[in-house]
């Protein structure tokens, strides 16, 4: 495997906050997180699906006007990639599996635009700031298996850019949500990283 440019995510989350005052409402969140790995240059031989994993916070919601809010969303989230990957040498060939499993103390920062309704609609923008806590590769090839630990290999902090929206319900005093955020990495996590296949360095 080669660099490794950017980090996708799709977080569907539920949450629910209750009112701290006038305009701060905190509370939880939980989600399902379906990430993927883009590698540039194409690693030839190799075939990246999405991994689905699961994150879990805080949520602080400050109103800012009638229509306009801003979430601050702490919380682990897990990300990551499956691969597929064959080799074809002088010493060896075969196939071979491996999932990468990265987890990180995650700060999404977003503003929110609420649409009007009992139901509130809303569409959400903002950026997020990512701190790496564990990264390991965990691979399978013609009957042997092996785990390694890679976060040595990676950057530490993984800056992005988030979009999605949601709908918000009143359940009594508190509000809950459920959304759907998109998150792009712009940080190329892998410096340079090589991982063994079949024995021999790609």
């Amino acid at each position: 495997m080669k660099t490794t440019a950017v980090l996708a995510v799709l977080l569907l989350t539920l949450c629910v906050v209750m009112p701290a005052n006038a305009q701060i409402s905190a509370g939880f969140t939980a989600g399902v997180n379906v990430a993927s790995i883009g590698v540039d240059p194409d690693v030839e031989d190799s075939d990246f699906s999405s991994r689905t994993a699961f994150g879990f916070g805080g949520v602080l919601d400050y109103s800012l006007s009638e229509v306009i809010m801003l979430q601050i969303m702490p919380m682990y989230l897990q990300k990551g990639t499956k691969e597929d990957y064959e080799w074809d040498d002088p010493f060896s060939s075969g196939t071979g599996e491996a999932d990468w499993k990265l987890a990180y103390f995650e700060i999404p920062i977003m503003f929110k635009y609420l649409f009007a309704g009992d139901f509130q609609p809303y569409v959400m923008a903002g950026a997020t700031i990512g701190f790496l806590l564990s990264a390991e590769v965990e691979w399978t090839e013609e009957g042997h298996s092996g785990t390694a630990d890679i976060k040595e290999d990676l950057k530490g902090l993984d800056f992005g850019l988030g979009f999605g929206g949601g709908v918000r319900v009143p359940v009594g005093n508190n509000t809950a949500f459920v959304e759907a955020r998109y998150g792009l990495g712009l940080t190329q996590i892998f410096g340079g990283f090589v991982f063994p296949i079949g024995g021999q360095p790609e």
